[in-house]
C-alpha cells in the first residue's frame, strides 16, 4: 500500500501500472486511484501522454480489466476512475457485467461496490 502511495507522489505511472496488478486488493485499488488522479492532472494541465491538449485517459483499459475483480474496493476504484475519466461510455459492457456479477452474489457488504458501478453507468 505504501509503495502505491509513494509511486503516486512521484507520478510513477510504470510502478502504478505494476501495482494495479498486485495480489493485494487494497494495493490494486490505491494504484488505480493514483493512476486516475495522475491522468486527471494531465488533462487539467492540457497534456496527456506527451500530447498537448490530449483528453483521453491512457489507463481506461486498465480500469476496464480491473472490473473483472471480485474485490469490492477494486471495483469501486475502477468504476470511479471510469466515471471521472470519461471512459465509462466505452466500458458500459464491462460495467454491466461487473454489476450483474456483484448483484448476483447478493452480499450486503458489496453495496458500495454496486453503487459505484451504478454511478459509473450513469456517467456513461
Amino acid at each position: 500500500l505504501y509503495a502505491a502511495r509513494a509511486a503516486a507522489r512521484l507520478a510513477d505511472t510504470a510502478s502504478l501500472r505494476r501495482l494495479a496488478a498486485d495480489r493485494d486488493a487494497n494495493v490494486r485499488a490505491e494504484a488505480i486511484d493514483a493512476l486516475a488522479a495522475t491522468a486527471a492532472r494531465a488533462r487539467e494541465s492540457g497534456h496527456q501522454g506527451g500530447r498537448p491538449g490530449g483528453a483521453a485517459d491512457p489507463f481506461v483499459p486498465l480500469y476496464v480489466r480491473a472490473l473483472g475483480s471480485d474485490a469490492p474496493q477494486v471495483l469501486m476504484a475502477a468504476a470511479g476512475a471510469l466515471a471521472r475519466s470519461g471512459g465509462a461510455a466505452e466500458a458500459t459492457g464491462a460495467l454491466v457485467a461487473a454489476l450483474d456479477r456483484v448483484t448476483a452474489r447478493g452480499r450486503d457488504t458489496e453495496r458500495d461496490a454496486r453503487m459505484a458501478l451504478v454511478e459509473a453507468l450513469g456517467a456513461a
